[in-house]
């Protein structure tokens, strides 16, 4: 009995969730920048040079991304995660939406591609004017 509570347990987190199924975890965007080839790092891990395709892994909180290059000032920026509609199928089902919530196919990145233009750092004399 145990056994069979057990996989009709199982059987309903790996086939439900809504989100997770239709929509999945990881979303496609796009890193562009001026210049180009500037170092694109998340979650403090250097993922590759601009201009770059990744597969994000979604969460709730979005994602901080960072964009660096020698002689220019670095920039960072978050990664808005809004509410994916598609989380509403779950209906009242608790477990569904708790593992939407897990996995993060509760939420979707609001932006399909990202374009950052970085600035020249001062010279030292600027910025420290004696």
């Amino acid at each position: 009995m145990k056994t069979l509570l057990f996989l009709g347990l199982a059987v309903l987190l790996f086939t439900s969730s809504c989100a997770t199924i239709l929509s999945g975890t990881r979303e496609e965007i796009l890193f562009t920048s001026e210049p180009s080839g500037v170092k694109v790092i998340m979650d403090g891990y250097t993922i590759g040079k601009t201009p770059i395709m990744l597969d994000v892994r979604r969460n709730l909180g979005g994602r901080w991304v960072a964009f660096e290059l020698d002689g220019y000032e670095s920039q960072y920026v978050k990664l808005e995660a809004d509410f994916n509609a598609v989380s509403i199928l779950n209906l009242t089902c608790l477990i569904c939406w708790g593992v939407d919530l897990a996995t993060g196919a509760a939420t979707r990145y609001s932006l399909p591609s990202l374009y950052i233009e970085l600035e020249p750092e001062l010279p030292e004399t600027i910025r420290n004017p004696k």
